[in-house]
């Protein structure tokens, strides 16, 4: 029985692949074919212009016809052209046939003589107007008439005198194709290209009928040869604006059929409505239907194929099966009658090896502790062994810091006696020193010696240099108590700026935030790190450049940001430039930033840096918020 209802599931399964399959092809074929009138429209409808432009070619040549045209007769021009538009008739589905003037005028209609005089405003005509050449397409009328026109410029004698102009209802251009491909055609047009008081006039001056509130998007312009059903006006109601996939299906008259979009493209490439190409399915589903009955006939006479021969041969497996039962039945009673005799010398055999387990495990489980308490003598010598080695490392790396602790102090020791006595020993001379230079600039200032001049504003400019250095010896050495205020940082800045000398080759430029809180500092001796910060700054920068200067308040703290476009500091030395005494500038003592260090920690704050060598540097100070 499960193999039977295995295999039904099987044939069922089949069976419903194959409906599924024949539904598939159908909706294939409506898409294809859906698809085919997409590429044969715009190739019918450049057949159909051109063979209408052949025929305004020999119009305009007609010297009947100019000359009426020349003389502006409208009742000769009619006369002679009523003949020749129902001769076109006879062969070729046209329907529209015009004289314009050159100002876009109709002068003639000759498929509705009574109607003329008024301007005609169509994308075809304004073409042909502005380039003077034939232009072809097809256009939406005012009546809702979807036509193919072809305009013609008619030249006499070689001047320009008016246009010419042939059409054809999209009815008359699609009824081969109607025939050609064995289909429907629903033509649907977008209510925003129509006028509702024209459109219903079009309908009376047509004889036909139609409601222009039957659907909310569009209306249709050409009866459907069978009337619409019920079922496809719902789909037309419901449709949305991403339908042009979308396939419907419908039953007319007792057929089925299933259809496509296609959009329709006027002359200015509008997407001005969608043709519904409606494919009659019902012998294709006629044919689904039979196939499916011939494929559940031969799978129900297959499938008793089947049933009849497992039938035989599953009657004779369960006879071989019934023989070999009765043999293993034999064989289990041989071997019970073993097992029994094995079972007499099993319990003797149980005792011998139940004394020899517990004899290996007694042995084991010495073994085991004496192995336990070898890794643990191991392990503990291990870990004095590593105890030892971290408290060496320890103390050397203390012993370290010591040293260099007390070499720093020592350092520090004899350069506070060294500024003690440079302040009071070279301030002095420097002085006397800066006064001759002033008195002899004085006594020179006559003179045309400009040798003499340059040289006295050398030995002013390292008087300047020398003080300098005595000064930042001396800052060093003795760093007073902060005098703290509640300082507008932004503030701060500009003030230094004003008082720094910036070379010529560098530009400052300054972003600073309004957003801070409250901060509490010296200002004298913050000054001092901003004006050694933009001093450095600018002498990074040799051959010129930008400093960036921004401020910044966040998490209760201040930063203030000095960004140079200069030489960089090496990674290697990053972490000495903050060292008394350490410099890699030629005339320099290296005092600069660690004042700049010692200054900054003095008023609650600290001096951070990135560097790229070769790209610049970013000094940080930042101050905490008061608490």
């Amino acid at each position: 029985m499960p193999v039977a209802f295995a295999f039904a599931v099987m044939l069922g399964v089949s069976i419903l692949s194959i409906f599924w399959h024949h539904k598939r092809k159908i909706i294939e074929d409506v898409k294809h074919e859906t698809v085919e009138m997409k590429e044969l429209l715009p190739m019918v409808l450049e057949a159909d212009s051109k063979l209408m432009a052949s025929q305004i070619e020999l119009l305009q040549n007609n010297k009947i016809l100019q000359k009426a045209w020349l003389a502006k007769d409208r009742g000769l021009l009619l006369k002679h052209a009523m003949p020749i538009f129902k001769n076109i008739q006879l062969k070729n589905p046209v329907t529209h046939f015009y004289f314009h003037n050159l100002d876009k005028s109709c002068f003639l209609r000759i498929h509705n003589p009574l109607r003329y005089g008024d301007s005609i405003n169509r994308f075809t005509l304004d073409h042909t107007v502005r380039n003077g050449e034939l232009t072809s397409g097809i256009e939406l009328g005012p009546f809702g008439t979807f036509t193919l026109r072809v305009v013609y410029p008619w030249r006499i004698n070689g001047k320009l005198t008016g246009f010419i102009e042939l059409g054809e209802e999209i009815d008359a251009v699609t009824t081969n194709l109607k025939n050609i491909l064995g289909v429907e055609l629903i033509f649907l047009i977008y209510k925003q290209y129509l006028e509702r008081s024209k459109w219903e006039e079009g309908l009376r001056m047509m004889g036909r009928t139609g409601d222009w509130d039957q659907y909310p998007r569009f209306v249709i312009i050409n009866q459907y040869s069978e009337g619409l059903p019920a079922d496809l006006t719902l789909e037309l109601k419901n449709l949305q604006v991403d339908h042009k996939e979308k396939i419907v299906k419908l039953r007319v008259s007792g057929k089925n059929y299933c259809g496509g979009f296609v959009a329709l493209i006027d002359a200015e490439k509008q997407n001005v409505g969608d043709m519904i190409v409606l494919n009659d399915v019902e012998k294709d589903e006629a044919s689904s239907r039979l196939s499916l009955i011939v494929q559940t006939a031969i799978c129900a006479f297959i499938s008793l194929l089947l049933f009849t021969f497992f039938y035989f041969y599953i009657g004779r497996l369960e006879k071989s099966i019934v023989k070999t039962n009765n043999d293993l039945k034999t064989e289990i009673e041989d071997r019970k009658h073993a097992e029994d005799e094995l079972k007499k010398y099993q319990g003797h055999l149980q005792e011998l090896v139940e004394q020899k387990t517990t004899n290996l495990k007694k042995s084991n489980e010495q073994l085991q502790q004496e192995i336990t308490s070898r890794k643990k003598a191991q392990e503990e010598l291990q870990r004095l062994n590593q105890e030892l080695e971290q408290r060496v490392e320890k103390r050397t790396q203390e012993l370290m810091k010591t040293r260099e602790a007390l070499f720093q102090k020592e350092k520090l020791a004899v350069m506070g006696q060294l500024a003690s006595c440079v302040g009071h020993e070279l301030r002095n001379p420097l002085a006397v020193i800066n006064n001759a230079c002033y008195f002899l600039k004085m006594k020179f200032q006559s003179s045309s010696d400009e040798a003499v001049e340059d040289n006295i504003n050398i030995i002013v400019r390292e008087i300047a240099t020398a003080s300098k250095i005595v000064s930042d010896i001396l800052d060093f050495s003795r760093i007073k108590l902060p005098v703290r205020q509640d300082i507008d940082i932004n503030q701060l800045v500009k003030e230094t700026l004003s008082r720094c000398s910036i070379p010529e080759n560098i530009t400052v430029s300054t972003d600073f935030s309004h957003d801070f809180v409250s901060v509490s500092i010296d200002p004298v001796q913050v000054g001092q790190i901003f004006a050694n910060m933009i001093d450095n700054a600018a002498q990074a920068m040799k051959k010129g450049g930008t400093l960036k200067i921004s401020t910044r308040a966040f998490n209760g703290n201040v930063d203030i940001i000095f960004v140079d476009e200069g030489c960089g500091i090496p990674d290697d030395n990053l972490d000495q430039i903050f060292e008394p005494l350490f410099t890699s500038k030629e005339n320099g003592i290296g005092l600069g930033l660690a004042i700049c260090k010692n200054l900054a920690q003095a008023n609650r704050g600290k001096v951070m840096v990135e560097s790229t060598v070769g790209r610049g540097s970013k000094f940080t100070v930042r101050f905490f918020a008061k608490g």
